[in-house]
């Protein structure tokens, strides 16, 4: 493991939330770390394939890239992430894709291979 020091002489990669109504989330970020904020995963994974930035990335979106070797992953010491998800639709958009959707939530397994 790395530790919270080394960390933060890198510029952290993040990528931005599209909802014009939420506050930027400050708490994905690394205290003392520069933060580069792009507009997607795709754009999150180009940055971090191209030396510009570490950051945290949902494994399934980089298996690719660990298998070959273009991404590590790195644990650091004595440090913990959580991240909240929320699944928001209209009231008035409830088709069986929706009920097909939150059946699946409930189950912790499916919830599991989300994140």
């Amino acid at each position: 493991p790395i530790t919270l020091e080394q960390v933060q002489q890198y510029r952290l990669v993040d990528s931005g939330d599209s909802s014009r109504l939420l506050q930027p989330d400050k708490n994905s970020r690394v205290k003392g770390c520069d933060q580069l904020t792009v507009p997607d995963l795709f754009a999150q994974r180009e940055a971090l394939m191209c030396g510009l930035a570490v950051g945290y990335m949902p494994l399934y979106f980089i298996e690719e890239q660990l298998a070959s070797d273009q991404l590590v992953i790195r644990d650091i010491e004595n440090h913990t992430f959580t991240i909240e998800l929320s699944a928001c639709w209209r009231r008035s958009s409830r088709g069986k894709a929706l009920e097909w959707f939150t059946h699946r939530l409930q189950q912790s397994q499916w919830r599991e291979q989300l994140l």
